[in-house]
């Protein structure tokens, strides 16, 4: 049985709405939907269900922004685990994104996106994390 993939960016506004962000909510939506975006290009979405992804997302847009939420907090509102999300987070720091600052991050969204400051795109491994994590052991 073929189980449908559903978009996680579409439950990102509905969390963020619960996790009460204020004037900032949209900022830490916009860039949640990014790291979704950046998730899907690294092959992480594949096979997970959107809760995990979502919780990993709006923690690091979260904290980007200067918000203090508590993985618990964030567990409560995506009705997942602390275990799941901590998942999400390991396989993230393998992507491009993970390895920028904070500045470089608010610069991406001020200038568009996922773009480097010469305009190019930026490229994320487009190899699934299975295919990683063997080429790992191989060594």
């Amino acid at each position: 049985m073929l189980v449908p993939f559903v978009d996680p960016c579409l439950f990102i506004e509905r969390f963020c709405s619960r996790l009460d962000f204020g004037t900032k909510a949209k900022s830490v939506e916009n860039l949640a939907t990014r790291l979704i975006q950046t998730m899907n290009r690294a092959w992480i979405s594949i096979g997970r269900r959107p809760n995990g992804l979502c919780g990993a997302a709006i923690l690091i847009a979260a904290r980007v922004n200067g918000f203090r939420r508590s993985t618990s907090q964030i567990v409560r509102v995506v009705h997942t685990c602390e275990q799941t999300i901590r998942k999400r987070l390991n396989e993230f720091k393998a992507t491009n994104m993970a390895q920028k600052t904070v500045e470089e991050i608010k610069a991406l969204e001020a200038n568009g996106g996922d773009r480097n400051y010469d305009g190019d795109e930026v490229e994320e491994d487009l190899e699934p994390p299975i295919v990683r994590k063997r080429l790992r052991e191989e060594l």
